[in-house]
């Protein structure tokens, strides 16, 4: 026979945060009489001008490098560049030589396996195993 079932137990439900209360306000008017001496300070009068927008400065051009000064610059940076991609070439080249050995070895490592793999279906073709 069967065991006796058990009874379901109560799931247990997911108490929530009661809901927060708005808070209410109350505002306070005071009359000129009720503040203190200390707090009764002359407003300033303040008056609205025209927003008109400014016209930025021209920067001065003390700052500025001369044409020649600029072409020297720009020749300097190029020449900067060609080293850089230079040392780059140099050391990919290394890279390649350093791996490429390795990778003709694995290579021919691989070669039997995969003349296996390719001769594998036709040998099953021909055998009996499966018929």
């Amino acid at each position: 026979m069967t065991a006796s079932a058990k009874a379901p137990t109560v799931r247990k439900t997911r108490t929530r945060k009661p809901k927060a209360t708005a808070v209410k306000r109350q505002t306070v008017e005071l009359s000129g009489g009720d503040l203190p001496e200390a707090n009764k300070t002359p407003l300033k009068k303040v008056s609205k001008k025209s927003a008109a927008p400014k016209a930025p400065k021209r920067p001065s051009a003390r700052g500025l490098i001369t044409p020649q000064r600029y072409l020297q610059d720009v020749k300097q940076r190029w020449a900067i560049h060609e080293y850089e991609i230079n040392a780059l070439v140099s050391d990919l080249v290394k890279g390649f030589n350093l791996v490429r050995p390795h990778a003709l070895q694995l290579v021919e490592q691989a070669k039997p396996k995969v003349q296996q793999l390719v001769e594998l279906p036709s040998k099953l073709a021909t055998s009996n195993q499966f018929k």
